[in-house]
């Protein structure tokens, strides 16, 4: 069984050049994996077409991209989430793929989310320290509502363009490191 590390930032729009901080950090845990020899699968949101979301389930949509996604994250007991924080909350784009994949909990017909039983970490790139941390208190709460197991670390980054050079190489290393923790042992010991 293997890690799966998600990049859930949709800045810029596929196909156009520019960087993303959240997109980054997930590659620094994807290279810490790579050096621990650490199986992992990649999933970066953008790439995929994500309807908004009307209050149906993923399955209601009827979209190939949208069981592509969910056949990824069931095939997982563990995954990684990178995701951008503004304005004090969790990214749009990223609430609206939560929303598409779970769909109206309340209305599950057997109780059986998308998320339920997964280990989850969290890294959350704000545009300021206090988007990421409120970002992470969002996440944290939607998660542990849909049946997900938290892991830690959680890292929090807050803006990569403005926080001191030494702040942002302990950061890196935090997520490099979260990488290297996924070692064949310990990702075969959570089957």
């Amino acid at each position: 069984m293997s890690v799966l590390l998600v990049s859930g930032s949709f800045k810029p729009e596929l196909g156009v050049e520019g960087k993303s901080a959240a997109r980054e950090t997930i590659g620094l845990v994807k290279r810490g994996c790579e050096d621990a020899g650490a199986p992992f699968s990649y999933l970066d949101l953008r790439e995929y077409q994500l309807p908004t979301y009307n209050g149906s389930f993923y399955y209601d949509y009827k979209l190939l991209d949208l069981k592509k996604i969910n056949d990824v994250i069931q095939e997982h007991n563990t995954i990684v989430f990178s995701v951008p924080a503004y304005c004090c909350m969790v990214a749009g784009g990223f609430i609206n793929f939560i929303n598409v994949m779970c769909g109206p909990l309340y209305d599950s017909p057997d109780g059986k989310y998308i998320f339920k039983g997964k280990k989850i970490h969290l890294i959350v790139v704000g545009a300021e320290e206090e988007d990421a941390s409120l970002g992470l208190n969002q996440l944290q709460k939607m998660f542990l509502n849909m049946g997900a197991i938290l892991k830690s670390p959680h890292i929090i980054i807050s803006n990569p363009r403005i926080i001191n050079r030494k702040e942002l190489i302990y950061k890196s290393t935090e997520a490099y490191n979260l990488g290297l923790s996924f070692s064949k042992v310990e990702v075969k010991n959570e089957q």
